[in-house]
């Protein structure tokens, strides 16, 4: 595997997880659930849309799409309520 995928892979992960610790601060999140709700909210409103462009446009499978955003979804909840209790 390139080491260049890993980095960046990790930038994109510290970049996703600042801008939702911004928004659990902002909204004043103190709980595990509360942060795992913001992180729901942001992969419902952002992850699911976004990423739905690429069954409707790009043609790839449905269920490549679905293991993406359930990735996404699993990754926001465990951060959003990390960060709620942690920040």
């Amino acid at each position: 595997m390139c080491w260049n995928v890993i980095f960046w892979g990790f930038i994109m992960i510290l970049v996703m997880s600042f801008i939702l610790a911004l928004l659990i601060s902002y909204l004043g999140a103190s709980t595990f659930g509360q942060g795992a709700w913001l992180g729901f909210l942001v992969w419902l409103g952002f992850f699911v849309t976004s990423k739905l462009g690429m069954v409707l446009w790009d043609n790839k499978p449905f269920s490549l799409y679905l293991l993406y955003i359930f990735h996404d979804l699993v990754v926001l909840l465990i951060i959003g309520g990390i960060l709620a209790v942690w920040v």
